[in-house]
């Protein structure tokens, strides 16, 4: 399906529904990671970079769900702005006596 340049209202109505299938497909997940819940507002970002001319000129690719991933307000900060800083960390495992001062362990 091409877009044209003259139905930008319609190309944001054809948007919402590729990310509301986007969102379904990945249940909410940040990058569709199951350890990752998206907690709060759901951005959809385009995997592949889009150029304004890609809009223009109608190029399908932009609402291609393939190309599309849901991910959380800080992970698309972390993509955009380059901070992994900000991207989701594994939660590691607590063990008895890991929060022991000077390194005592019970026995």
């Amino acid at each position: 399906m091409a877009l044209s340049n003259t139905a930008t209202p319609h190309y944001y109505g054809i948007f919402r529904d590729k990310r509301d299938q986007v969102i379904l497909r990945d249940d909410g997940f940040d990058m569709g990671h199951r350890d990752y819940p998206i907690n709060g507002r759901i951005y959809i970002h385009h995997m592949n970079p889009m150029q304004p001319i890609d809009l223009k000129s109608g190029n399908p690719d932009v609402i291609d769900p393939r190309y599309l991933i849901s991910v959380s307000m800080r992970t698309h900060q972390a993509i955009h702005y380059g901070d992994d800083g900000l991207l989701p960390k594994p939660v590691i495992a607590r063990l008895p006596g890991d929060t022991c001062l000077w390194g005592k362990k019970p026995t």
